[in-house]
């Protein structure tokens, strides 16, 4: 069932409004009216008439108040044309576009369950500045990646990047590559899942020469890796000439508990306790940490409209082996109430890529 750009827009302003609200909310998400105000106007050119959205929001876990928001598509939107023409997003909206048609030529059942996603850093300087992001896993990397880059203009980057994939292919699958054009370097953003988990972490930044994770890092990841509560992702910047860029990042994924339900139940457990005294005692995150419960929730906000909001993701990054503050990503997606199969265990019909098939 559909939800109106006018619900998704309903959904996305309730969830902002309770997540500042909440205890512990302003730190983590309280924004200056001029930078609040650049929030909510991003926000309505990420949506899609009768098309589903996901919004996100990111924050780091320490320092400054930033954010960023970015909203995720299935490749589906955009098959037959560019839902976002005439936004000033539109030139993403076309990329996504040409991607679509490539993959329906030669992997069309993938459409419904290819994510794009945009981003925009919402708390810097001037306008909204956006990046684009697509699934390009599995299988179809060898077909795509190349007429991807040429669209870019980055076809110097395929055969680095082609290197790359082949060096770490025992231990990782390509996930997401990201576009960053407005940065001064124009990163291409490999996020790569690790296969077997962080146990072949070194081996995989060994073998292609990457920035090194410092001594502290490396004890505090297999401490989180102790938990037994993630799986993790390794996120890499590919640069124009095929060196590897200063930042390297490492992304904790809820393992089972990722329904809101189910992840309210994980908040209150000793190991996400100690994850929270991890992230504290080594510098990268503060109190705020702990104020994370109150983003996790389910509710009704009109008559016929849900929206779940749940902790999509961690990241902890090293620059130059340098450890920065971590951040959080939460998700927020609005759905009809007739999608909802089973309010009590968190709505299992309408999360996320492993359940694609079967949105309503």
């Amino acid at each position: 069932m559909s939800i109106s750009m006018r619900q998704q827009l309903e959904a996305f302003a309730y969830w902002r409004r309770q997540l500042v609200c909440a205890h512990g909310g302003q730190e983590l998400w309280g924004l200056a009216a001029s930078t609040e105000a650049k929030l909510m106007n991003q926000a309505p050119l990420y949506a899609l008439g009768q098309e589903r959205v996901d919004f996100y929001m990111e924050a780091p876990l320490l320092g400054r108040t930033q954010v960023d928001l970015s909203a995720q598509y299935f490749a589906e939107a955009f098959a037959e044309g560019n839902p976002l023409q005439g936004l000033p997003v539109a030139q993403e909206g076309d990329f996504f576009h040409f991607y679509a048609k490539e993959l329906a030529t030669c992997k069309r059942q993938l459409l419904q369950h290819c994510n794009l996603y945009l981003e925009a850093d919402i708390t810097a300087e001037g306008s909204p500045q956006v990046a684009s992001f697509i699934n390009l896993s599995g299988d179809f990397v060898q077909e795509l990646l190349p007429s991807v880059l040429a669209y870019r203009g980055r076809l110097g980057q395929l055969q680095p990047v082609r290197a790359l994939l082949e060096k770490v292919k025992e231990w990782c699958e390509p996930w997401h590559f990201g576009f960053m054009e407005s940065r001064d370097i124009r990163p291409l953003r490999l996020v790569l899942i690790l296969k077997q988990g962080l146990q072949d972490l070194a081996k995989v930044l060994d073998c292609i020469d990457a920035p090194p994770i410092p001594r502290e890092g490396r004890e505090l990841l297999e401490k989180i890796d102790a938990l037994g509560i993630f799986k993790f992702m390794l996120d890499l910047d590919v640069l124009e000439e095929g060196s590897l860029g200063e930042i390297v990042g490492v992304e904790l994924i809820p393992q089972e508990a990722i329904f809101p339900a189910t992840q309210q139940q994980l908040v209150a457990t000793p190991a996400f306790a100690s994850l929270c005294e991890l992230l504290e005692e080594t510098s990268i995150a503060d109190q705020r940490m702990e104020g994370l419960v109150n983003t996790i929730f389910a509710a009704p906000i009109s008559a016929d409209t849900y929206i779940y909001s749940r902790i999509s993701h961690f990241k902890l990054r090293w620059q130059s082996g340098e450890a920065l503050p971590a951040k959080v990503y939460l998700q927020m997606r609005p759905v009809k109430r007739q999608s909802c199969i089973n309010e009590a265990l968190g709505y299992a019909k309408v999360f996320l890529n492993g359940e694609g098939s079967h949105h309503e």
